[in-house]
């Protein structure tokens, strides 16, 4: 449909036709929006007026839209109209990015391009291919027309996918329909006799009217290379048909190539233009390589160059997948793929085979995933058993619950009864819910309802998982045994003992038969990490057998692959269930992966873009919230804890293992110091300033704060507990201890184990503060489903004072005594809060609670503040602002 100058699509204005073709006419327009110009590409009126062809055009847009890359053009939108009366046809126009400059169809008529000049334009469409088949999206129409240079000498290559977008029916059989899969037909031009493209650049599969994938870029690639450097279009006829015979039996006449032809480039065009897929290059990425090489940048643009094809460097997995030609998948089952959201497709594998299709899960608005870069943190995300459900735990500004999704509807919905849940199992049968909330192990409908205690917990977090005998596996604490009960409830057995304080049994995953599982062994510092790995025990037996060893974080099955995560990867294996081994070399799917879950042919991972910090900042907030500083890079942080003269800062630290170390930052300066390596967490500073205790590999350790060394073991306690504070007379550590996890004091010479506090056992309080004088303690402690703040007489005993009625916790006292601050909920997000406390005779009086400000992206976790003794400044980790929000997830399913 041709548009007049004038003329309105949308926000956008049209100024001129600049091009047209089979796949529809192309208009300069200007963006009234934004004031720039665009390329809209407006589609056929033919296929404008087919609902089906236009939905399929709408989802694979949606897809392509996904591609974001210097070589490739961009697009921005879809802008649709109703026809305009009787007679009239609607209007459907993509809206791309505008490229200046001629294209490579109209270079090639002025002959051949030098040597040097035609590799440079090959690597930059090499690029472009790469990054859109690692998005699963196949060009089928790459051809000279189809790649611009730009004045600077940019290469953009245009309309990504756009034939597969256009293409018929593909559950037709007709020999129309069967042409629909060359990118240079579509059913209704050919049926009119119209050419929609050149023939010449086509694969021979392709000519044959079958399925293709990546390899037919490929082909296609080499076609535009050799036609660069001889100036000779390489598949040439009168007819179409005499070019698709061309291109099905002619061998290519190479000694037209250049004699100055590097020995690289000849090598890479007989692979890329070997007529039989399997024998052909299988990935564009080689093809990058052996241009680099040619280029002699070979060192800079890989690891190794291959000094010829039978030695090419072997790409990662997710670049040279192991399936075979795409097969024709029907409509309704790319709607149902495709309505996952906007996401990547893997349409490669031959039919009588699985076809793993990829797309990502967008969330509700204003939802993210509950996510930690630490290993104990795994766990967040479960897919039944059958591979159609998805359940994760999702954060609002109003707090955390437990989402479900199936993978063909179309949002996410919040389960009822889950609030403040984590670590969601489902059941075999996909209609429950098992979780973790306040200390016990509970199920729920997966529709939401009333939720039942299974058990309760002996540690704050547990993660477990449902088997095919309606019974749950759960590791308690991270660092304690690993645990076997009856959904139903009733007593709670031992399956596996605990492993010591820097070891922990997580993520564990039953096998089909109901007696077997795997479960990770996690060595937190090096001393047990030759014993860390993947193993497979079995119910009634201690005996484990290592399956895949290593530093592993979570584990997955799905049909008969395992994945797991290990040194930041998220790799797969063949797996033999009955053996319990492994096959094969591990293959990369991602190098940045994080919360892995799969069940059926399912497997759910989330998977940021390359480059984007999953970490937090160290911000620097005044009593208004403003944001006054950020301390150091973006990282995986917890626990900070400014020193008692307000000139440093101590805090956890991750490593890319998810490993805590701390360290220690000059806060005027910004220097940072490392103090230990892992595992270490929640440090407190000594009164003086000068040192710094830990917790973690086996009891509370002192470090020098000035100098990196051995630190002094002050205790190995028996059970696991989390430092709190340091009484001001420096005698003494308040703690909270496992496995009831309750309030206790701990000598600071190592004389002995933590203890309760007299007549104030306050089980399940987790933080708590002395005042200035060392007299009371400020705790919380769960009540109601949220949590009290109090005041107590220490060492006791005596009256419990209230701070206020809201639901509260992490209190922290001013350097004076007379303001005591805390996190409360506020209208559905979580708000810094003050509390003025008037002392009459050495007891404390607080005031009414005023909100400060808002911190609705605090990072869960202890200690998430602390605030300078002047009480003017807070220091906060909260999430980094390059975090996308709302995060997405990757499904990887397969269907038949």
């Amino acid at each position: 449909m041709t548009l007049l100058p004038g003329a309105r699509l949308g926000a956008y204005e049209i100024v001129t036709a600049i091009g047209a073709g089979g796949m529809g006419e192309v208009f300069r327009a200007r963006d009234t929006k934004l004031n720039r110009d665009v390329a809209i590409k407006v589609l056929p009126a033919a296929l404008a007026q087919d609902t089906e062809r236009v939905g399929r055009f709408r989802r694979e847009a949606q897809i392509l839209a996904t591609l974001n890359h210097p070589n490739i053009a961009a697009i921005y939108g879809l802008e649709e109209t109703a026809a305009a009366g009787p007679g009239q046809s609607a209007v459907v126009g993509l809206v791309m990015e505008l490229v200046a400059g001629e294209d490579l169809a109209e270079r090639l008529r002025r002959g051949a391009i030098p040597v040097e000049e035609a590799i440079g334009i090959a690597k930059q469409i090499a690029e472009a291919l790469e990054e859109a088949h690692e998005h699963g999206i196949v060009h089928r129409d790459l051809k000279p027309a189809n790649v611009r240079l730009t004045p600077e000498g940019k290469v953009k290559v245009l309309d990504f996918g756009l034939a597969k977008a256009l293409e018929g029916d593909p559950s037709s059989s007709s020999a129309s329909s069967q042409l629909s899969h060359s990118p240079t037909m579509s059913r209704h031009a050919t049926e009119a006799g119209m050419i929609l493209g050149t023939a010449a650049y086509m694969s021979p599969e392709q000519a044959r009217g079958k399925s293709v994938d990546k390899r037919a870029d490929i082909w296609s690639f080499g076609v535009v290379l050799y036609e660069m450097l001889t100036g000779q279009r390489l598949f040439a006829g009168e007819t179409v048909s005499d070019t698709l015979a061309a291109v099905l039996r002619a061998d290519p006449d190479w000694k037209a190539l250049p004699e100055d032809t590097p020995a690289a480039i000849n090598r890479l065009l007989h692979r890329c233009l070997t007529r039989d897929p399997k024998a052909r290059l299988h990935d564009i990425a080689d093809a990058r390589l052996e241009i680099a090489d040619a280029l002699g940048n070979a060192g800079n643009e890989a690891k190794a160059a291959a000094p010829s094809a039978a030695a090419a460097v072997a790409p990662k997995w997710r670049r040279a997948l192991p399936w075979a030609a795409g097969a024709i998948m029907g409509a309704g089952l790319l709607a149902m793929m495709m309505g996952l959201g906007f996401g990547r497709g893997f349409f490669v594998q031959s039919a009588s085979e699985l076809t793993p299709v990829t797309s990502t899960l967008l969330l509700p608005p204003g939802v993210t995933v509950a996510m930690h870069p630490s290993p104990a943190r795994s766990g967040y995300l479960a897919v039944s058993r059958d591979g159609r459900q998805i359940a994760f735990v999702g954060r609002t500004e109003g707090g955390s619950q437990i989402f479900v999704r199936a993978v063909d509807a179309p949002v996410a919905r919040p389960v009822a009864g889950t609030e403040r849940g984590t670590f969601p199992a489902w059941s075999p049968d996909g209609r429950r819910i098992a979780f973790q909330q306040s200390g016990k192990l509970k199920q729920v409908p997966a529709d939401g309802g009333v939720a039942q205690v299974i058990a309760d917990m002996t540690g704050p977090r547990s993660a477990a998982t449902w088997g095919p005998d309606d019974t749950l596996l759960f590791h308690d604490n991270y660092r304690g045994p690993l645990f076997r009960v009856s959904s139903g409830g009733g007593p709670v057995s031992e399956v596996l003992p605990a492993l010591g304080e820097d070891q922990s049994w997580f993520s564990p995953v039953w096998l089909p038969d109901g007696r077997r599982f795997l479960v990770v062994r996690f060595a937190y510092s090096d001393d047990h990490a030759k014993d860390a790995g993947i193993y497979a025990g079995s119910i009634g037996s201690k005996d484990l057998t290592l399956v895949v060893p290593g530093r592993i974080v979570e584990v997955a099955l799905s049909n008969d692959e395992i994945f797991y995560r290990k040194g930041g990867d998220l790799a797969a294996q063949s797996f033999d269930r009955r053996s319990l081994k492994v096959s094969g070399n591990p293959r990369v799917i991602s190098g940045h992966a994080s919360l892995i879950a799969a069940g059926g042919p399912t497997l759910v991972y989330f998977d940021p873009p390359k480059g984007l910090s999953l970490g937090h900042r160290i911000a620097w907030l005044s009593r208004s919230g403003a944001l006054l500083s950020n301390t150091g890079n973006a990282a995986a942080f917890r626990d900070p804890r400014i020193s008692p003269d307000g000139r440093s800062l101590a805090i956890a630290r991750a490593d890319e293992n998810g490993l805590f170390g701390i360290w220690k930052y000059d806060i005027a300066s910004n220097i940072d110091s490392r103090i230990s390596g892992p595992p270490f967490t929640t440090p407190l500073w000594s009164r003086d300033g000068r040192s710094i205790m830990v917790e973690g590999a086996g009891g509370v350790r002192r470090f020098d704060a000035f100098a990196f060394g051995p630190p002094q073991v002050i205790r190995a306690p028996k059970n696991r507990f989390s430092l709190l504070d340091v009484s001001p007379d420096g005698r003494e550590v308040l703690v909270a201890s496992s496995p009831k996890v309750q309030l206790a004091a701990m000598p600071l010479d190592g004389s002995a184990d933590p203890r309760p506090i007299s007549d104030q056992v306050v089980e399940g309080s987790m933080h708590g503060a002395f005042s200035p004088d060392g007299k009371w303690i400020a705790v919380d402690a769960p009540e109601g489903g949220s949590r009290r703040l109090e005041v107590r007489p220490y060492p006791g005993p005596g009256s419990r004072i209230p701070v206020t009625a809201m639901g509260a916790s992490y209190a922290r006292w001013r350097g004076d005594g007379r303001e005591l601050y805390f996190i409360a909920q506020v209208d559905g997000s979580q708000a810094m809060m003050a509390a003025a406390v008037t002392w009459n005779g050495g007891v404390p009086d607080f005031g009414a609670a005023r909100m400060l400000f808002k911190v609705p992206k605090l990072q869960p976790g202890n200690f998430t503040f602390d605030v300078t003794p002047d009480g003017q400044r807070f220091v906060a980790v909260v999430a980094d602002d390059a975090d996308p929000s709302p995060l997405t997830m990757v499904i990887r399913t397969a269907v038949r």
